[in-house]
Formats: structure tokens, C-alpha cells, sequence
């Protein structure tokens, strides 16, 4: 676990940075509360099961009302854990993926490869356009946000605009192979159900059974947490201590 607290470059902290860290500690609070919650639950449900005395013909049976369903009793405190683990995962992805979207405005503004209108100056005769006409012409900018994350054949991606702009790689950051796992997870569980893709079966090896499915509880949840504070740490340290930036070779239009 990379231990380093957050860089601070000035006299007052980044506030998406502060802003981030505070909402990595509110995650691991809401699950830890969630948490306890449904121990407890499983726990009291437990102690409505029969138990079977030293004689395995003798059976001592709590006071439990005839219509308890004990298949299904444990179905919901479950569910919330599943769910919880994954809004968690969700949200995890969602701030990383803001503070990439942040570092890549910059160079993807000068970049040229990226067509515009991206900035209000962008728009030919803005001064001149009112009302409905303005609005129109704002809502055609293009955003930072709709650049595809990675793995884009020609570069134009945000994680290659980053490293060109930063001279890093990400592969060098600590906590970088979770954080793309969790959002191949995150992407099985919202598009696909959670059940794995072909190709992801291929690159992790075949399992025995192509049926198997993506799953998140308390446990990996918890590790996620930790798993994208370290790469938000060390993403920030290679960010702040790059005091002159590889700016794109490629000239604005």
C-alpha cells in the first residue's frame, strides 16, 4: 500500500485532489457501515436456524413465526451487499476517470488531431448569435469527456494524450493493473449482466466454465478503495513533479 499522502504543491491542496481524497474516505465509511449492517443481519438470521443438539434425532428450534420463509431470508441483506459493492465500484471508476479527464483538457485543446468547435472562441460569430441560437452552437462543443479512455489504434485517446503531455507511462503507476481490471469489471456488471465476455475469457486464460461471471462484494470493494487511492497518489506525484510537461508536437489549427 503506497503510504504517501496526497502531493500538495502550494499552499492549499488541489481541490478536485482534496475533493477526491475526501470522497475515497466516504465510500470506505458508507461501506463499512453497510457492512456492519448486514453481518448483523445474517448473524440474527442465523440464530433463527435449527440446530441439531448431540442426539442428531433431537433438534432445538428457536421461537420463530410459522411464515418465516428461511430460503429466502437471506436474500435481501445479500443483495444489499452485492449492490452496495457495486454502486462503490461504480463511483470509484467515476472519480478516476474525472481527474484523467481533467490532466487530458489541457493537451487535448492544442491538439489539432481533435476536431473542435471545443471553446466558445471556437465558434465563428458567437458575439453576434443570442438565445436559442447561442444555445445551439454551445450544445455542438465538442467535450474532453467523449474521448475514448484508451486502446484507441491511432493515440487519440485520453491515457496517450496524458503520457505525451506528462512523459510518463501509465503502466509504471502503482495500482494501474487493478484499476483496469475494476473497470472491466464495472463494464461487465453494467452492459453485460456480469457475465464475462470472449475476449476477456481469452485474455485471462479459459476458465473451466464460460459461464463464470463477474462478482463484487465487502472484500473487493474495500481493496478497490485502496487500489485507486494508490494509483491517484502516484498519478499526482509523477503530475506535480513534472515541471516542464511534454506539450503535443502537434500544432492547433
Amino acid at each position: 500500500m503506497d503510504e504517501r499522502p496526497f502531493p500538495i504543491t502550494s499552499r492549499w491542496p488541489n481541490p478536485d485532489i482534496f475533493h477526491a481524497n475526501v470522497e475515497l474516505g466516504l465510500l470506505s465509511s458508507v461501506l463499512r457501515h453497510v457492512r456492519e449492517g448486514v453481518e448483523r443481519e445474517l448473524a440474527a438470521i442465523d440464530e433463527l436456524v435449527p440446530t441439531a443438539t448431540l442426539d442428531d434425532d433431537v433438534f432445538e428450534v428457536p421461537d420463530v413465526p410459522d411464515d418465516f420463509d428461511w430460503e429466502s431470508a437471506a436474500d435481501v441483506p445479500l443483495a444489499l451487499m452485492e449492490l452496495t459493492s457495486r454502486a462503490v465500484a461504480y463511483e470509484l471508476v467515476a472519480i478516476v476517470e474525472h481527474r484523467l479527464h481533467q490532466l487530458a483538457s489541457e493537451p487535448w485543446l492544442t491538439n489539432s488531431t481533435f476536431k473542435g468547435p471545443k471553446r466558445v472562441d471556437d465558434i465563428p460569430g458567437w458575439k453576434d448569435l443570442s438565445g436559442d441560437s447561442l444555445w445551439d452552437a454551445v450544445t455542438r462543443l465538442k467535450e474532453v469527456s467523449r474521448v475514448p479512455f484508451t486502446g484507441n489504434p491511432q493515440g487519440r485517446d485520453i491515457c496517450t494524450l496524458i503520457q505525451e503531455h506528462y512523459a510518463f507511462r501509465f503502466e509504471d503507476l502503482n495500482g494501474w493493473p487493478e484499476l483496469l481490471e475494476l473497470r472491466e469489471i464495472v463494464n461487465s456488471l453494467k452492459h453485460q449482466r456480469g457475465w464475462k465476455s470472449l475476449k476477456r475469457h481469452r485474455k485471462t486464460g479459459w476458465p473451466k466454465n464460460l459461464l463464470e461471471r463477474d462478482d463484487l462484494g465487502f472484500d473487493k470493494a474495500a481493496k478497490a478503495i485502496e487500489d485507486v487511492r494508490r494509483f491517484l497518489i502516484a498519478l499526482e506525484y509523477v503530475v506535480t513533479s513534472s515541471a516542464r510537461p511534454s506539450r503535443s508536437t502537434t500544432p492547433a489549427s
